[in-house]
């Protein structure tokens, strides 16, 4: 079994393109909330990038006036269309080169008033996205980082719900406990919140919720712990259990011979399984793949 927290449990805080790093202004083990200062960068591409979207944005609009001008002289017929045509096209070419620069800096999650601070030369200031703790710092002022790269790690508590792995459903009765690798226990609700098929190898996935919500990492493994009601399972050689389209059945000793019988398959651990619908002290083919083809019925 393994912890799967909620997505925004971990978050990381990453250049938005090439940058140099100012300054770092968190430490691994520091608490932050959202908006708080991270890192400060200098981005040339991004600068660039605004400058480029003042201009082209600016002369755009000094286009349109010339354009709305030369379209009434050209009805008085005063210009020939070939002029009209040409400041058409300019003005095309200005909208298109603030559009690429626009959606750069979007790109990089900047807006506005993000880009008029890094056309005054003022650094990029990166801001945790949530309240959280920080995890690692891989920022080294004065170094020069590529897109993308993870300059903090942070963590913050989120509730829990654990992963399980396995062949069937549990059944719903089931006292359940995640028994983390760490030494926590967590008692968990019977049913799970959802199912689905491991399409890698077949295995059946079950999330369940834990009854009280409670914060444990994400990727924490451990185990759960099923215990049935007193009286209803037994434990019997994994190998016993035959699988088939009918289900899982077991080979038990009759005074006619040996019978299947249906079972239902609580769990598997290491050799042992543990199954309903047998008496204890029943005895059973440990071996049921050997005895089936001799005493199929």
């Amino acid at each position: 079994a393994v912890v799967r927290a909620a997505a925004d449990a971990q978050a990381v805080v990453a250049a938005p393109a090439r940058a140099r790093v100012v300054r770092v202004l968190v430490r691994s083990g520091d608490r932050v909330v959202s908006g708080d200062a991270v890192a400060e960068l200098v981005l040339p591409e991004l600068t660039q990038a605004a400058a480029v979207l003042r201009t082209a944005s600016d002369r755009a609009v000094d286009h349109r006036r010339w354009l709305l001008q030369l379209q009434h002289q050209r009805a008085e017929g005063l210009v020939r269309g070939a002029e009209v045509f040409a400041v058409e096209a300019d003005l095309d070419a200005l909208v298109a080169e603030a559009a690429v620069a626009r959606a750069q800096l979007r790109a990089a999650g900047l807006g506005e008033a993000d880009a008029a601070r890094l056309r005054e030369g003022e650094p990029l200031t990166l801001r945790a996205p949530h309240a959280a703790v920080v995890r690692a710092v891989a920022a080294v002022p004065g170094s020069v980082v590529e897109a993308g790269a993870v300059l903090a790690q942070l963590a913050s508590d989120r509730p829990a719900r654990i992963e399980v792995r396995g062949l069937q459903p549990l059944p719903a009765d089931l006292t359940l406990t995640f028994v983390a690798a760490t030494g926590p226990q967590v008692p968990l609700h019977a049913t799970p919140t959802a199912t689905a098929l491991d399409s890698d190898g077949g295995a059946l996935l079950a999330w369940y919720e834990p009854v009280q919500p409670v914060a444990l990492p994400a990727g924490l493994t451990g185990r759960v712990r099923a215990r049935a009601p007193a009286g209803s399972a037994v434990q019997i050689p994994a190998r016993a259990v035959v699988r088939s389209a009918a289900g899982a059945q077991v080979w038990v000793q009759a005074p006619t011979g040996p019978t299947r019988k249906a079972v239902t398959v609580v769990g598997v651990v290491g050799p042992v399984a543990v199954v309903r619908g047998l008496a204890a002290g029943t005895q059973v083919a440990a071996e049921g793949d050997l005895v089936a083809p001799q005493a199929d019925p």
